[in-house]
């Protein structure tokens, strides 16, 4: 009972302190807004939200104040539960047991009806804390989105307000149930006291109203503790709801954070393959380029093989024409030159001859001449013949010479001739050039044709490069296209992102909060510990006295029953005794039972003297706060007390228990200030 509800507390401060964090945050924005729209109303606006943040707070300490109270009013069922159990116990076994569980029930009834009428008022008063904002937010109604904001909260806080005050009327009512059975059970000692030597069928019967309505308290009480169960279990679900969205908003932002992964990844693969496009793009380009720079050259070469081809022709058109020309010539030539050779050798055999003739003639001269010079006889005129002759032999070898040399010009002239002039050899020579010429044409019109051919293919790869290239470029823009997407993704990613983690962020610091107020919870819980412990310690000294004033008491009447027997016994003997006695008691007192009259006496003085202990025993618990000890001395002076009857016990038997009430209701006070 007292561990539960800890959580229940906890949890609507969380709640309430959620909705003014909620409230914090949207008060910056909000700020910031006016700001920027309008800078008059930035007062009436400060006004506002500190009236809202105050009423929010207001509401979480009522709620959590509300929340302590049903915890207290939860024990005060058990304490009531408690009490009707007793009632079915007899009188004088546990009465003592009994009375300090009625002052624990009336102290606890007492401090919750107070405390619930405070709340009532401080409800009241946030009732009026509500109107007073509700006035003041009309002056910004021109905000749109804040003003709405601000309506809402307002609200909100208008319906807890409602629920707050439906649960205080309901713990009013349980309070007012409450004081009428402690009323009750006051009523019935009372009627105990004034009723001391018994009327046993009254007390039934007023048992049996106790019963009745404390079985009508129970089941208000069960009914309270099932709506305090429900509640319990709502915030329960909350908590877990709450859990669960934490967990949810965790996966969200894990899957979030995987799709920014993989967009990312897709994106630097369209850019990876965009660039490979652009590349092979670039490359196909010049490619392209390279192969319209090869056509080119090749027209440039195949318009100058035509025109090297046109030359040719041009050349060998002339060349023909002057071979024939030279041709004609060259048959002249050779005429001339036949018929010159012709004189030449025939000169040339006639000059052989001469010379052989010539040598002939010498050889004799010349042995002559040896033969006049060893004899060394000879005449002038055979001197001077032979001079002659050898002036004839120079001049023939002179004209030798000469024809020797023409012959030799004439041989190089037709070695000339014959090497500038058209033979069949050079003919043919030049009718294989002019083959391989026209072999040369050919294959510069095959390869020109080729070269056509491979320009066609070319135009047709450009083409095809270029609808390559379109398609890239379709392709690139598709890809700038998801680029973009993408980017919008992250954008948005990047938004709910921050979104999750300012909620992660929200969420770790209600868990924080939520640490903090169970920790002081757990204080409260610890410090409330104490006091009952002090307290219980100190209920115990009080049963504990208590009981020994039960046996005291217990002892005392047993011993009165054997003096009142003794006294009955007495009684007979003097009634059995002489008559004399008895006239002289007769005439002197005109009562005929002395002994009956000086019990009575006896009854008045033991009365006077436990009236006199009672009261000296209530001053001393007034002014001291050793109640243990003032009590053992006034139960001291009552051992005085011996000689009662029945009738007087019962009498001081309720007034110690009132004593007692009054000791134990002096200390509760005493330990509550």
């Amino acid at each position: 009972m007292d561990s539960d509800p800890v959580p229940e507390a906890s949890v609507s401060v969380d709640d309430v302190e959620t909705t003014r964090s909620e409230l914090g945050s949207s008060n910056v924005d909000d700020t910031g807004l006016v700001i920027l729209s309008d800078g008059e109303l930035n007062g009436d606006i400060a006004n506002a939200q500190e009236a809202l943040t105050r009423i929010e707070l207001d509401l979480a300490c009522a709620s959590e104040k509300l929340c302590n109270l049903n915890i207290l009013m939860m024990h005060v069922a058990t304490k009531e539960g408690e009490l009707e159990a007793f009632d079915s116990v007899e009188e004088g076994e546990k009465l003592f047991e009994l009375i300090g569980k009625a002052l624990q029930f009336d102290f606890l009834s007492g401090f919750l009806s107070s405390e619930v009428r405070e709340l009532d008022s401080l409800l009241n008063y946030l009732k009026r804390d509500i109107l007073d904002a509700r006035q003041l937010i009309p002056a910004s109604e021109n905000l749109g989105r804040d003003f709405i904001e601000m309506e809402e909260k307002l609200c909100d806080s208008e319906k807890t307000l409602d629920r707050l005050q439906e649960q205080v009327i309901e713990l009013l009512e349980q309070s007012d149930t409450l004081q009428k059975a402690l009323t009750g059970l006051h009523a019935e000692e009372t009627g105990e006291m004034e009723k001391s030597t018994g009327l046993f069928m009254n007390v039934e019967s007023m048992d049996t109203k106790n019963k009745m309505q404390t079985a009508e308290q129970q089941r208000h009480f069960l009914r309270m503790l099932e709506k305090s169960l429900a509640r319990e279990l709502d915030l329960e679900k909350k908590v877990s709801e709450s859990r669960l969205i934490e967990e949810e908003l965790k996966l969200r932002l894990q899957s979030a954070e995987q799709e920014v992964f993989c967009l990312e990844e897709e994106m630097v693969e369209s850019l990876e393959r965009f660039f490979q496009a652009d590349n092979a793009s670039e490359v196909l380009l010049g490619i392209s380029k390279e192969l319209l720079g090869r056509l080119q050259i090749l027209q440039f070469n195949l318009n100058s093989s035509a025109q090297r081809e046109a030359d040719l022709r041009l050349k060998l058109e002339d060349i023909t024409e002057k071979l024939i020309v030279k041709d004609d010539a060259q048959q002249k030539l050779e005429n001339s030159l036949k018929a010159s050779l012709k004189e030449a050798e025939d000169k040339l055999v006639i000059a052989n001859s001469e010379i052989s003739a010539l040598k002939d003639t010498v050889s004799p001269l010349e042995r002559q001449i040896e033969e006049s010079r060893s004899s060394g006889n000879g005449s002038q005129e055979q001197l001077n013949r032979i001079e002659d002759l050898t002036e004839r032999l120079s001049k023939s070898e002179a004209q030798c010479k000469l024809l020797i040399e023409k012959n030799l010009e004439l041989e190089r002239g037709l070695a000339v001739l014959k090497g500038c002039g058209i033979t069949p050899e050079k003919v043919n020579l030049l009718e294989k050039r002019l083959r391989e010429s026209d072999i040369l044409l050919q294959h510069a019109v095959a390869s020109a044709e080729a070269s056509e051919e491979k320009q066609k293919m070319l135009y047709s790869a450009i083409e095809d490069m270029e609808n390559i290239i379109e398609d890239l470029k379709g392709k690139v823009s598709k890809a700038e296209h998801r680029a973009d997407s993408a980017e919008h993704k992250c954008i948005l990613l990047s938004e709910t992102n921050a979104e999750l983690n300012e909620e992660l962020s929200f969420l770790r610091n209600k868990m924080e909060f939520l640490e903090g107020s169970l920790t002081r919870a757990e204080e409260t819980k610890m410090t409330n510990a104490k006091d009952v412990r002090v307290r219980a310690g100190v209920m115990a000294n009080l049963v504990m006295q208590l009981a020994m004033e039960r046996e005291r008491l217990h002892k005392q009447i047993s011993s009165l029953v054997k003096d009142n027997k003794v006294l009955v016994v007495k009684l007979h003997q003097t009634s059995k005794d002489s008559g004399t006695i008895f006239g002289k008691f007769s005439s002197s007192d005109n009562n005929p039972f002395p002994a009956a009259t000086s019990a009575r006496d006896l009854k008045e003085e033991v009365t006077t003297e436990s009236l006199a202990t009672s009261n000296k025993v209530e001053e001393n618990v007034e002014n001291t706060s050793t109640g243990d000890q003032d009590l053992g001395d006034s139960i001291s002076q009552l051992d005085a007390s011996r000689r009662i009857d029945a009738g007087v016990l019962s009498f001081k038997h309720v007034v110690v228990a009132a004593l007692i009430l009054l000791m134990a209701a002096a200390a509760s006070q005493f330990f509550y200030q």
